[in-house]
């Protein structure tokens, strides 16, 4: 997992750092089945106007979102919550298209298909 957090205007301290990793910990450990390949984390202040835009790449999808606040913290959360979302709809779409995945996996053991006692094959 490759994470890269920017400050546009503004000096990337520990604790700013150590909230934006745990907020994708917790989007990891929500979303196991997919593994972060890479994301870019971008931090600006304007005045009062405080934004985090993250790009997102996983699993062969780019996701892009932006949240904005008069707090830099509240701004990295609407920012994580709407990149949930994002995933939360990519993976119901996964699902959508390809719903025997899970199953033909499950049923799939070193190359030999296992077969239930009822003599019918999961298809």
């Amino acid at each position: 997992m490759q994470i890269t957090i920017t400050g546009r205007h503004l000096d990337v301290t520990e604790a700013i750092r150590d909230y934006v990793m745990e907020g994708f910990k917790e989007l990891e450990e929500h979303f196991r089945y997919l593994p972060i390949s890479k994301a870019h984390v971008i931090l600006s202040v304007d005045r009062f106007r405080h934004t985090a835009e993250v790009d997102y790449h996983c699993d062969g999808a780019h996701m892009c979102c932006m949240g904005e606040s008069s707090n830099l913290y509240n701004s990295i959360d609407i920012a994580l919550n709407k990149l949930e979302r994002q995933l939360e709809k990519y993976r119901a779409k996964r699902r959508r298209h390809y719903p025997n995945h899970r199953r033909e996996r499950r049923n799939f053991i070193h190359g030999v298909v296992v077969v239930p006692e009822d003599g019918k094959e999961n298809a």
